[in-house]
């Protein structure tokens, strides 16, 4: 496959990421985690893994399952090969 092709095949692909993430969703959560005061890559990255969460369950952020959150550990691990340490959710106490 030459280079062009390679190229517009990814375009097309980045253009889907975030299809299921609303933007006035995003939005409030950004402003959240502003509120918050977490630091730009913190923010940065919690937004990016509830894009993907949305985006492996073809559903809004809002409307995710517990279900749809175990399957997607599941992927991350068995699939992406993720480290347990980098899939602990911690517990609020």
């Amino acid at each position: 496959m030459s280079k062009s092709n390679n190229r517009r095949r990814n375009s097309q692909k980045s253009a889907a990421l975030g299809a299921y993430f609303p933007e006035d969703l995003r939005q409030k959560l950004s402003e959240d985690l502003q509120l918050s005061g977490m630091a730009k890559r913190t923010h940065d990255g919690y937004i990016r893994a509830i894009r993907q969460l949305s985006d492996f369950a073809k559903c809004s952020p809002d409307q995710v399952t517990e279900n749809h959150v175990r399957q997607f550990f599941l992927h991350l691990k068995n699939d992406r090969g993720f480290a347990y340490g980098s899939l602990r959710v911690p517990s609020r106490e």
